[in-house]
């Protein structure tokens, strides 16, 4: 049985993102820079609750103007994903040799470019952006419950091998099995981030030795692990991701 989708608005979740975006220090990209200077002042270093009613402020008015073209932009994802959706459950569950454990998954449109996610059961949800054509958002949507399925199942056994830091970048690189596994359902690439483009190269060549996640998995385990050596840097940058924001 594939989960069922449902696609909702949410403005708190996205008063949460802007909060997030802006206090945040995560790798994969500066959000703060796309907020005026006054707001990240005001939200830079203080606890969400101090600072709810300037993000209000800032976010309300999208509602108000915008608000109407939310269920519309729906219409167009939902258009676009039927097609493939029973295949790539079917797919991702042959791929990673691991159930979908979710029965329903919340999509909540946001304003932002910044997609955040939850991937805790029973219902785990992700944001598609009103800024994206119809197939980034569909190749976000396998890229985020792709995701979930590494969180569930083998993002502990991974955390044991090679820690925290390293097991958040694994998760990451290996959206590159969108592109391995899942080329005839996407429109467009998954191009992952730029620090991890020579991580992912690496990847795939343990992917394609085995086509056994169990196995791909215990590969990427040393080239994580020199990966890191190399990146120690950018690795330490990381640690906002683990916050639960």
């Amino acid at each position: 049985m594939i989960p069922k989708l449902y696609f909702k608005r949410s403005k708190e979740k996205d008063y949460f993102n802007v909060f997030c975006a802006i206090t945040g220090n995560a790798y994969s990209h500066n959000f703060a820079k796309n907020f005026p200077e006054s707001l990240i002042k005001k939200v830079s270093k203080r606890d969400y609750k101090d600072v709810k009613k300037d993000i209000k402020k800032f976010i309300d008015p999208a509602y108000e103007t915008k608000g109407n073209k939310i269920y519309p932009f729906f219409k167009k994802i939902e258009k676009e994903w039927k097609p493939v959706e029973k295949e790539y459950f079917k797919r991702l569950e042959r791929v990673m040799k691991k159930r979908f454990l979710a029965k329903e998954v919340n999509v909540y449109a946001t304003f932002l470019g910044r997609c955040d996610y939850r991937y805790a059961l029973p219902c785990p949800w992700f944001k598609i952006s009103l800024k994206h054509p119809q197939e980034v958002c569909v190749k976000i949507m396998m890229h985020e419950m792709m995701h979930f399925m590494f969180h569930w199942h083998w993002q502990e056994y991974s955390r044991k091998h090679i820690g925290i830091e390293l097991t958040s970048h694994l998760k990451e690189a290996s959206s590159f099995l969108l592109n391995e596994e899942f080329s005839d359902l996407l429109k467009i690439k998954d191009m992952g981030y730029d620090m991890h483009q020579d991580l992912r190269k690496e990847l795939i060549k343990a992917w394609r030795q085995t086509k056994d996640f169990n196995k791909f998995l215990d590969k990427s385990f040393p080239i994580m692990k020199k990966w890191g050596k190399e990146n120690g840097n950018l690795m330490k940058e990381e640690s906002i991701q683990n916050i639960k924001c």
